[in-house]
């Protein structure tokens, strides 16, 4: 976390700028890849939102885009297809924190 904490501020102008616009891109897709996950436009923005905060506070590249994904929406839309909807919530919820039980042993193991 030390590299945020020597912050040059005759960037700020331009970085509001940059985040103001790459959010409208983000929000966007965030929504369309929520629906192509059978997710609500909640769930989309919120867990877009969640993963750039935490990859903000826990990243170790300052040059790295986070986001929603296509393809990876693609997948879980095709891994939820059959699931009723009263489950939908539940499984996608599963299949979120087992993706990053595996992601955090990952990491840790260094693959």
């Amino acid at each position: 976390m030390g590299k945020h904490l020597h912050y040059d501020r005759a960037n700020l102008q331009g970085d509001l700028f940059g985040g103001l616009t790459l959010w409208a891109v983000f929000a966007a897709q965030a929504l369309a890849y929520a629906r192509l996950a059978h997710a609500t436009p909640t769930a989309g923005l919120t867990t877009a939102i969640a993963g750039a905060a935490l990859y903000t506070l826990l990243g170790s590249s300052l040059r790295v885009s986070i986001g929603p994904a296509g393809g990876i929406a693609a997948m879980v839309g095709a891994a939820v297809a059959g699931v009723p909807p009263h489950m939908l919530a539940a499984s996608l919820t599963a299949l979120t924190l087992l993706t990053a039980a595996f992601l955090v042993v990952a990491g840790l193991l260094r693959i």
